[in-house]
């Protein structure tokens, strides 16, 4: 009978959390479509106010990566690459993080060596960060205002998990710590 009594009372508090958790989400939750760059797009960061969105995108089916900007009364745009000499298909970008006001992006590009380098982007002006250790780097993380910078790189070019390291970069020093 105890028993009984626990399991009436666990099922009961299951499902007042479950409504009372679905009431709460169902009345703040909605949802903003971005729009694409004309295929597909894919958004990984947003600043706290979630005025600015970065992510990447596809402007064709098999197309290169872009990445991207968003902001409500600009679009989505796409951002520049560290590839000054690009063929179709070499110019991949993508932009992974966003500081707390939106002016400082992170991410990663293709460069002309056809190797991938972490990039940052400020006031929408790409800058490849050192990359001295590495053969192929990539941020995912930065801090508030965009002066520290996580993520990971090989330092070979074998391409091995086993070569992966992660990183911190931050302004002050501009170099890659693995």
């Amino acid at each position: 009978m105890k028993q009984n009594f626990l399991r009436k009372l666990c099922s009961a508090y299951a499902a007042l959390t479950i409504v009372l958790f679905s009431t709460d989400v169902m009345a703040t939750a909605t949802l903003t479509d971005l729009g694409n760059l004309g295929y597909s797009s894919s958004a990984y960061g947003v600043s706290d106010d979630g005025k600015v969105v970065v992510g990447e995108g596809q402007e064709t089916n098999g197309g290169e990566y872009s990445a991207f900007k968003w902001t409500k009364s600009g679009g989505m745009t796409i951002l520049g690459s560290l590839v000054t000499n690009s063929s179709p298909g070499e110019c991949n970008t993508s932009a992974t993080g966003v500081s707390k006001d939106g002016k400082v992006i992170i991410g990663y590009s293709a460069t002309d060596s056809l190797e991938s380098a972490v990039a940052r982007w400020v006031n929408d002006v790409v800058e490849e960060l050192d990359s001295t250790y590495s053969y192929n780097s990539y941020a995912y993380a930065t801090n508030r205002d965009g002066s520290v910078i996580a993520g990971y790189a090989y330092n070979d070019s074998s391409g091995n998990d086993s070569a992966m390291r992660a990183f911190i970069w931050n302004d002050s020093d501009k170099q890659i710590t693995i």
